[in-house]
């Protein structure tokens, strides 16, 4: 949510700084501005919707050496030009740009003496620094002493033309050094590919960017010896390349991302170290995540309880994080699940446990990532940058993740050898192979529909949940899913003539016969039958069946999302939905 993209360095095109601003489009946003500063000259142009309507605005001729830019999502008050960051006090003297929220923006309002137009907690906070600090680093840092929040936070200040503040605490900001130029961003994935040094800024940490100096500072005004990282992250996958949307590009990327997955473990040897004196500890397994990486962690648990026997539950982050109290003991192990390794309730839940010494595993694609660099133990996903809002490559990744986690405990436990490498290159090798021709078909049929009802048993119902919510997300459907079991119990009352009824049946004969018996009832009620199924002699028959060849049940999930995230995809293009970025969504969720 929301991007940052800060530079101070040599004469420079505006448009070059928000070309690297659009390399953080995929976060999700309603807005987007840039600030330049010249002779003590504030100069911003905002505009509300894509970055292409800022584009548009800035004349090719306007250069900078130091600015700011940013793209918002609207939080504290409705997308407006007014609300667009970047945001001026009254008399210009600090502009600023802000990911997070400022929890205690009314206090600070009501403190004001000069009241800002603004509705944004972003303008409270640049009036507030106006009235109550200096242009130096030092009465920088002191005034945040008053502000409670999550912020990433750049600013200019008028009487300091080439100088840039940094204020950092709990979200994500980065700082690149090359060849004279000066970069800060939000994400790594917006910084010139090539740096001579590159700090990432951790919390309660500020800096003061000056005449192409960096310094770094504590809350207590004392300097820190910043050090410089690497990332072992290639970009280059953000292009689009042949591809009309990333979502389409991610989905063809799914065999590769498998066949990678499998190759960077056995390679680096990653589940080496949960051996058996490490799993002995735990008789429960806790998985946490959010959306997409929740029905991963379901997956997950199943793989885990049907494979090794131990009890696994699964909590979403932002009601984990509320609960009381937390009954866990040291006998339980959690694994948290995030994509993106910034998704805030996620992040919070990790740190709670963490706080009560409870040992932890996390399962994320970005390895810079907040929850990674918080962890001890990392189970990686190797998707590579995934940029469309709907997680596809990561969620099969995830699976695949957790699959050979499983997989590896039970050979460390019952002495019996699962060979998931042979098993999960065997899916990767069928993974696209379902018929796209059939699902065009479906998508013409069903895209106009105002609702759709996913179903299925056990295993399936779970990815009946992620279809559900995949189609949701990027084709606006007022999607729905259920156990098959529920019929009866209410959700009949929602079919209608025409109702898209997706049915998966993967699973043992008896839960496939107990599923379509059940919805004979809706079909007989006019609801459009839709079949993902690893049967043949229930596809053949079948107009709208689409076939998986899967005969291990436990692995038909990562076979029978791919088509539906398909499925999902054609009908966000045939409705004229960009599929890539889907209105009131964003891919990284930075805030609670």
């Amino acid at each position: 949510m929301c991007g940052i993209v800060g530079y101070c360095g040599k004469k420079i095109q505006l448009k070059k700084i928000i070309d690297k601003l659009k390399k953080l489009e995929y976060r999700g946003y309603d807005s987007a501005g840039i600030t330049s500063i010249k002779n003590n000259t504030i100069t911003t142009i905002k505009q509300v919707g894509k970055i292409d309507n800022l584009l548009s605005n800035i004349p090719g001729n306007l250069h900078t050496t130091c600015a700011i830019s940013h793209t918002r999502w609207a939080t504290h008050g409705k997308a407006t030009h007014t609300n667009a960051h970047p945001h001026s006090s009254s008399k210009e003297q600090w502009t600023i740009v802000h990911n997070g929220i400022i929890e205690n923006y009314q206090e600070l309002y009501d403190k004001l003496k000069t009241k800002p137009a603004s509705d944004t907690d972003t303008a409270i906070l640049s009036q507030y620094l106006e009235e109550n600090c200096n242009d130096n680093i030092e009465s920088f840092i002191t005034a945040f002493k008053n502000i409670k929040g999550s912020y990433a936070i750049v600013c200019i200040n008028k009487n300091n033309n080439d100088s840039l503040y940094i204020a950092k605490k709990n979200s994500p900001l980065y700082i690149s050094q090359a060849y004279g130029e000066i970069w800060v961003a939000s994400d790594p994935i917006s910084l010139p590919l090539e740096y001579d040094y590159l700090y990432e800024m951790l919390d309660n940490e500020f800096a003061y960017i000056s005449d192409s100096n960096i310094s770094f500072y504590d809350n207590n005004i004392n300097i820190v010896d910043k050090k410089h990282i690497n990332i072992n992250e290639s970009f280059e996958e953000t292009n689009l390349n042949k591809y009309p949307h990333f979502m389409i590009k991610e989905i063809e990327e799914e065999q590769s991302a498998i066949e990678k997955q499998i190759q960077f473990y056995k390679d680096k040897c990653i589940l080496k170290e949960y051996n058996y004196d490490f799993i002995k500890n735990y008789e429960n397994i806790k998985l946490i995540g959010c959306g997409t990486a929740y029905h991963a962690g379901l997956v997950g648990a199943r793989f885990i309880e049907k494979l090794v026997g131990i009890k696994c539950t699964v909590e979403i982050a932002s009601e984990y994080i509320y609960k009381e109290p937390i009954l866990d003991t040291n006998k339980t192990l959690f694994i948290f699940i995030s994509q993106s390794g910034e998704t805030a309730d996620t992040l919070r839940a990790l740190e709670i446990v963490k706080s009560k010494g409870f040992n932890y595993i996390s399962l994320t694609n970005v390895l810079y990532s907040s929850i990674a660099r918080k962890s001890k133990h990392i189970l990686p996903t190797i998707a590579g940058p995934e940029i469309a809002v709907a997680s596809t490559k990561a969620f099969v990744c995830q699976l695949t993740t957790l699959y050979m986690f499983a997989s590896h405990i039970h050979n460390v436990l019952e002495g019996t050898f699962i060979d998931y490498e042979k098993d999960l290159r065997e899916v990767a090798k069928k993974i696209l192979s379902f018929n796209k021709e059939k699902l065009d078909i479906i998508a013409k049929s069903i895209y106009q529909s105002p609702t759709a009802i996913f179903l299925g048993k056990d295993i399936d119902y779970i990815v009946a949940m992620e279809a559900s919510l995949k189609l949701k997300e990027v084709s606006y459907i007022n999607s729905t899913s259920y156990p098959s079991g529920e019929l009866k119990h209410g959700f009949l009352a929602l079919v209608e003539d025409g109702t898209p009824l997706i049915i998966f049946a993967t699973g043992s004969d008896i839960q496939i016969s107990k599923t379509l018996n059940a919805t004979q009832e809706s079909i007989a009620r006019g609801a459009k039958e839709i079949i993902i199924t690893n049967r043949y002699e229930y596809s053949k028959h079948n107009d709208n069946s689409i076939y998986i060849d899967s005969l291990n049940p436990l692995l038909a999930p990562i076979l029978s999302i791919a088509p539906m995230q398909y499925l999902a995809y054609k009908v966000s293009i045939l409705k004229g939905i960009n599929p890539d970025q889907p209105r009131n969504l964003a891919k990284s969720v930075t805030v609670e």
